[in-house]
């Protein structure tokens, strides 16, 4: 993913939405509950797996206090951030060092 932003990250959940599962990424919300998506456990699962590929991230256990598409689209955002600026730490100490 190359935009770094909320929209983005938003825009990526909800397209995972549509080509995954079929649900009309335009009619979901920001403050719609997560349990009216329509995703059993196991869906939801499998909605943080592609969430992951398409976000290139790898992200940790889901807490279980998240409410609403905008609570989770909040810590998916969060964990997006950290990862690419852990990345480019990473990235510019190894040119730092020359390797």
């Amino acid at each position: 993913m190359n935009r770094m932003d909320m929209v983005g990250t938003l825009e990526t959940m909800r397209g995972s939405l549509t080509r995954h599962f079929g649900i009309d990424g335009g009619l979901v919300t920001e403050d719609q509950p997560i349990a009216l998506l329509g995703l059993d456990s196991l869906a939801f699962i499998e909605y943080s797996f592609e969430l992951e590929k398409e976000l290139g991230v790898t992200l940790p256990d889901l807490p279980r206090d998240l409410v609403t598409v905008g609570d989770l689209a909040q810590f998916v955002h969060a964990e997006v951030r950290r990862q690419a600026n852990a990345n480019a730490a990473n990235a510019a100490a190894a040119r730092a060092s020359g390797t």
